[in-house]
């Protein structure tokens, strides 16, 4: 009996369990066995283990992270060492030396823009999953968010004022170059199988990419009319200490 209770019991024959069971192999235990079995040896519950929540399941795709501040500082950021200098910038007043570097607007700018990569990031995620996506293209679909949505940031962010038109769409070329790395290095890490080897990663399709993209132009419509509202304020503020004087 020993040996027998020492095995596998999925590898025991159906009748060699139900002897060891006591029970019939057909009916099962009737209902004044199972009651007595429940009374001396409790009930047989399996304890489930908490699974992650929605955002932390999120956070823990971002292996990646490296990918994302490697890319996103050496084809965008670097970029701006070659912006021009911005039309009438030797006509405005000095900053005081006292002035912090990050001033609140700056600040608000960035967690406006933070927020929104990950309000878009986020959510594309967790609707890939839901709509049938494997773990793997939803990480993807996370991480192209960020490149796609600081591209666009990048367009919006060459002035605290000006929109990317009144400053030429060509006036700095690299801006384009950078763009074009970024777009290649995120298809890279898409489409190519030892890139998604190595990240875990997954081709996408074309439908995600749109969704992808759409994120990316809201953020770059966010900015450019918090940039809007905030030159007229300063216009009319402008505006209204000419007429004092």
């Amino acid at each position: 009996m020993s040996s027998l209770l020492n095995r596998h019991w999925h590898h025991l024959p159906e009748t060699e369990v139900s002897d060891l069971l006591d029970a019939h192999p057909d009916k099962g235990l009737d209902q004044f066995s199972i009651e007595e079995r429940r009374e001396k040896f409790g009930t047989n519950t399996l304890t489930l283990k908490k699974g992650k929540g929605p955002l932390l399941r999120f956070l823990l795709q971002f292996h990646q992270a490296l990918w994302i501040n490697m890319t996103a500082a050496l084809f965008l950021g670097l970029t701006l060492a070659f912006e021009p200098r911005e039309p009438e910038l030797m006509a405005k007043p000095p900053r005081s030396a006292s002035a912090p570097i990050l001033n609140g607007e700056l600040i608000f700018r960035i967690f406006l823009v933070g927020t929104l990569l990950l309000a878009g990031s986020f959510g594309l995620f967790e609707w890939a999953l839901q709509h049938g996506a494997s773990e793997e293209q939803a990480r993807t679909i996370a991480v192209n968010v960020f490149a796609v949505g600081e591209s666009f940031y990048l367009l919006n962010c060459r002035s605290l004022r000006l929109s990317m038109f009144s400053l030429g769409l060509f006036s700095n070329i690299w801006i384009w170059q950078g763009i074009t790395a970024m777009t290649i290095a995120s298809l890279a890490f898409t489409y190519l199988p030892i890139m998604n080897k190595l990240f875990h990663t997954a081709p996408i399709s074309l439908t995600d990419w749109l969704h992808i993209f759409a994120v990316g132009l809201i953020i770059h419509i966010v900015i450019a009319c918090d940039k809007r509202i905030r030159l007229w304020l300063e216009q009319r503020d402008n505006k209204k200490s000419v007429t004092k004087r």
